[in-house]
């Protein structure tokens, strides 16, 4: 039940953002939206590096972000904020091919009460919100 609430979460916060994105679309509040999402994502991605870093938690495999959604959610701020048609056409088939698998099968063992559990659901809306924005909203 949890995954689904979550999931809707994500939906309602990046369809409110797009929809903003869209109506302030050439302006400097655009930009600026923009570069929130963009940023936010970046600080999301930081944080579970973090996360995994901590001594007690340290594992090669999870410590090292080899896996795609943290790859695309470090390259996803430079993709945003570029500018360039290649980066969005990126961002969007990492988005929304690769990084969605994210919430259709989490890979989560961590409930609600720990900060990963939210951290997880933060980093895999920054990529596939940041691909559906640059497609909706222009990139």
């Amino acid at each position: 039940m949890h995954h689904l609430v979550v999931v809707l979460l994500c939906v309602a916060v990046a369809w409110w953002v797009i929809l903003l994105g869209r109506r302030w679309r050439g302006t400097g509040r655009e930009r600026v939206l923009r570069g929130c999402w963009a940023w936010g994502t970046l600080a999301v991605a930081l944080a579970v590096d973090v996360y995994w870093a901590m001594p007690s938690r340290f594992s090669i495999g999870e410590s090292l972000p080899l896996h795609l959604c943290d790859l695309a959610a470090h390259a996803a701020p430079l993709l945003m904020l570029s500018g360039r048609r290649w980066g969005s056409t990126l961002l969007f088939f990492w988005g929304i091919g690769l990084s969605t698998q994210g919430f259709i099968t989490p890979t989560l063992e961590q409930g609600p009460s720990d900060v990963f559990y939210w951290l997880y659901w933060l980093q895999h809306l920054g990529v596939v919100g940041g691909g559906v924005y640059v497609a909706a909203v222009g990139g």
